[in-house]
C-alpha cells in the first residue's frame, strides 16, 4: 500500500451536538479513513464524546453498482475504514447522552489517506 494523497478535517464543538461531515470523491478511490478525538473537557468527570465513520458508499466490483453501507454498530460509529472503490464517506461526531450537558469542549479530526 502506497499513500498517494490525504484529506483531513478538524471540528470543535461543545455541549449537545451530533454532527456529520461528508466527503465525496469525483471518482472511486482506495481509502484508509479514521476519526480521532483530539481533546475532551468533561465537567465533573462525566461526559462522553465520539467520532467515527457512520456510512460509506463504494462501487461493487462484481456488478459496478454503487452500494451504501451503514457502519454503525450499537451506539457508536466504527473508528476506521479500509476499502477500495469508495465514492463517499460520512463521518459522525458528537456527545453521547445522557451526559451531553457536561461536555465543555471536544475536538475531532477526520482523516482520509488515499492509497494505491
Amino acid at each position: 500500500m502506497a499513500c498517494t494523497g490525504f484529506y483531513t478535517y478538524w471540528h470543535w464543538w461543545e455541549g449537545t451536538a451530533s454532527q456529520t461531515q461528508q466527503v465525496n470523491f469525483p471518482s472511486p478511490v482506495n481509502v484508509l479513513a479514521f476519526g480521532a478525538l483530539g481533546a475532551v473537557m468533561a465537567s465533573g468527570g462525566q461526559g462522553c464524546a465520539y467520532v467515527g465513520i457512520m456510512e460509506y458508499t463504494y462501487v461493487d466490483s462484481s456488478s459496478g453498482v454503487k452500494v451504501t453501507k451503514n457502519t454503525m454498530q450499537g451506539e457508536f460509529p466504527v473508528p476506521t475504514l479500509e476499502a477500495q472503490k469508495v465514492t463517499s464517506i460520512t463521518f459522525m461526531f458528537g456527545s453521547k447522552t445522557p451526559y451531553v450537558s457536561t461536555i465543555g469542549y471536544a475536538n475531532a479530526s477526520l482523516n482520509i489517506f488515499l492509497w494505491s
